[in-house]
């Protein structure tokens, strides 16, 4: 199983869950058992392009993902997943 990380100010998306384990082989896979789950979800991290939101991140234990990995990024058992959404300052 992989465990997605969902912010807090997406979780009532997902039913208030912020960890939701999926099976997957890859970060497309992961996203796509995600959207299944809850389509709602999908259309506030994706835009119309099917691009992940420039003011999102992914993260794979830990690691920032390049955007052009989101799709084909293998996954191993345990692997963990998060969204991250940037935070503006000043």
């Amino acid at each position: 199983m992989i465990q997605l990380e969902i912010p807090a100010a997406l979780s009532r998306l997902t039913d208030e869950q912020e960890a939701i384990s999926v099976e997957a082989d890859t970060v497309g896979q992961a996203l796509n058992e995600l959207w299944k789950r809850f389509p709602k979800l999908q259309s506030r991290v994706l835009d119309s392009q099917g691009a992940v939101f420039p003011y999102l991140l992914l993260f794979h234990n830990g690691q920032k993902l390049s955007r052009s990995e989101f799709d084909t990024q293998a996954l191993d058992e345990g692997d963990t997943l998060e969204i991250v959404a940037l935070a503006e300052g000043g």
